[in-house]
């Protein structure tokens, strides 16, 4: 959970640096009083990745026996998106992302100790509907995604392995996200999105008497082109 907060630490002292930036300096060649309609770019998001657990009272043993041996661990998220401003206030983005989720496993035992990274891919189609509190650079973005499941895996991470897992999870997985942003105009066609995102699924993973719900929080950046 200490990874978790430097890592969010990181993001905000980040965005803080952004904010202080002189905008002014990439608006000089962009035409502010005109709304672009259809912008489409490439972004990357660089995630810390976890889960939640919940069980019946019965298996509480289970979950605090999970809880002790996995942790959060680094992931990403980067694909296509496409925004459409309704003005200069409103606009929606419908993104195509591949998402690499998932948590660590460490197991202590008396002679050593093994690590696991559990990889759980997913094509994510992410709806979003974007506010603008200042101009068209800062914003608030909330939205929904539906999770495409892909495949899982298992990396040792002592001998360098990966193999794939028979993982029984559901084929579609839907998830709430939320965030700011800023944008920063480059030229009167190409800006700068850079994005705090908070991702939560909405239902478990698969049926199963644990149910695990995946979360990320990630910093995304990416350029974009605003076509007319």
């Amino acid at each position: 959970m200490k990874n978790f907060f430097y890592f969010f630490l990181l993001y905000l002292l980040f965005v803080l640096l952004l904010l202080v930036l002189p905008f002014r300096v990439f608006s000089q060649t962009a035409d502010s009083s005109q709304v672009r309609k259809m912008d489409i770019g490439f972004n990357y998001s660089a995630d810390y990745s976890y889960r939640n657990l919940t069980a019946a009272e019965s298996n509480r043993s289970i979950v605090e026996m999970y809880d002790s041996i996995e942790h959060g661990r680094y992931g990403s998220t980067f694909g296509l998106n496409g925004i459409y401003s309704f003005s200069d206030k409103i606009s929606l983005s419908l993104g195509v992302l591949f998402s690499d989720k998932g948590e660590k496993t460490k197991v202590s035992l008396v002679d050593k100790n093994l690590s696991y990274l559990n990889h759980y891919y997913y094509l994510d189609i992410p709806l979003k509907v974007n506010y603008f509190v200042f101009k068209k650079q800062i914003y608030f973005t909330g939205g929904i995604s539906s999770n495409l499941f892909l495949k899982s895996t298992i990396r040792d991470v002592d001998q360098n392995k990966t193999v794939n897992t028979n993982l029984n999870s559901n084929k579609i997985n839907m998830s709430y996200l939320g965030g700011f942003g800023i944008n920063q105009q480059l030229s009167d066609s190409w800006y700068f999105k850079s994005e705090v995102l908070y991702r939560h699924s909405i239902n478990p993973m698969m049926k199963a008497p644990i149910n695990r719900y995946l979360y990320s929080v990630g910093f995304s950046a990416g350029f974009f082109y605003q076509i007319k």
